[in-house]
């Protein structure tokens, strides 16, 4: 066999010299030795495969609420026949909400999503205990969504609120018994939220949120869980579910 030099790729290697193309027709074309990969925006459509992020609004949505941004744009707070009309749309959406739900209307709180949700379930019961002088203990997992384990933390630092992990197994549920264990030893006066998500929005695992809830309330505790990833996926019935506070969002189903 011959030498190579070892700048120089083996001739039966080497690729023909071309003149660069301008507008390839088609993709895997060899140019100057490397591949150019071009997708052809004029023939390929996109698939839209996200939706566990978001999902693209429903026509049917979109139809019944042009109305209430070209004719019926009225601060439903006032008392005018605009503020009226907008007033009535909001009430009607409250009711399908809690009937979707199983809840009473006025329990349903719109917030603007989800991540202001969770902040508002969290944020409202340690205000509470903290303006009344009780200590406030909050319990929630490893996996939950920033929006819960940041919020935590953030209030461990700020009104002082005892911070309690509990594990979850190697797929990412919370045992019963986990939960027993981190409801021990709580101040007799105090305060306790235990905050657990219901969909896992990493890697879709699904607690057994009404057992958990169980759990929470036979020691004293409020239950909240972060459900925005298993709206549209699961029945939601918070009375099924026990649970005292449930956030969604609404742009994650229809």
């Amino acid at each position: 066999m011959g030498e190579f030099s070892r700048f120089s790729p083996p001739r039966m290697f080497r690729t023909p010299r071309q003149a660069p193309l301008t507008n390839p027709p088609i993709y895997g074309t060899i140019i100057s030795r490397k591949i150019i990969i071009e997708i052809r925006r004029d023939t390929m459509k996109p698939i839209y495969l996200d939706h566990s992020a978001t999902t693209p609004l429903d026509p049917r949505v979109l139809d019944a609420m042009m109305p209430y941004f070209s004719e019926h744009y009225g601060n439903s707070l006032a008392v005018h026949s605009f503020g009226r009309k907008a007033e009535n749309a909001v009430e009607n959406a409250r009711d399908s909400v809690a009937y979707l739900l199983n809840c009473r209307p006025h329990e349903v709180i719109f917030t603007g999503g989800g991540t202001e949700s969770d902040n508002l379930a969290l944020r409202g019961v340690a205000q509470y205990a903290y303006v009344s002088g009780l200590p406030f203990t909050i319990i929630t997992s490893p996996v939950e969504h920033e929006a819960i384990s940041a919020t935590a933390r953030q209030l461990r630092e700020t009104l002082d609120a005892a911070l309690r992990i509990v594990p979850v197994d190697r797929y990412g549920f919370v045992s019963a018994d986990d939960l027993r264990g981190a409801l021990q030893n709580l101040p007799a006066d105090g305060i306790t939220l235990v905050s657990l998500i219901h969909t896992n929005n990493e890697v879709g695992t699904v607690n057994p949120i009404a057992e958990l809830a169980a759990i929470a309330h036979e020691h004293g505790a409020l239950f909240h869980t972060d459900a925005v990833q298993g709206a549209g996926q699961f029945v939601l019935d918070v009375e099924a579910l026990e649970v005292d506070m449930l956030s969604l969002s609404a742009h994650k189903f229809y």
